[in-house]
């Protein structure tokens, strides 16, 4: 097959400004990307203008629904634990979850 259409919210993404569509869309790949920063940082790091005590919720919902929050409560710090460069220190799943995280902060 060769024809069809992509729909997001029931329109034809070549009708979306490119801009517009990228608000709609967040992306987790397989093999995730994470900073040398904190939890806290690596999750919210798509957060933008946003008050400090809406950013830590929004942060707190998304490791939740991400299924995060277990061996982020069991880090030493908590969210303020520090990520080694490019996850190293976390395992996999952990940094899997995290890049699920930080796609569901988004809010596309």
């Amino acid at each position: 097959m060769t024809s069809g259409t992509v729909l997001v919210d029931g329109v034809d993404v070549r009708e979306y400004r490119q801009k517009a569509l990228r608000e709609k869309i967040a992306v987790t790949l397989q093999k995730s990307e994470l900073f040398t920063e904190t939890i806290y940082e690596n999750i919210g790091w798509g957060i933008s203008g946003a008050s400090e005590e809406d950013r830590e919720k929004r942060v707190k919902e998304a490791a939740v629904i991400a299924q995060a929050e277990d061996f982020i409560s069991s880090s030493p710090k908590g969210c303020q634990t520090a990520v080694a460069e490019r996850g190293m220190s976390l395992s996999g799943g952990q940094k899997q979850r995290l890049s699920i995280a930080r796609a569901v902060v988004k809010e596309a």
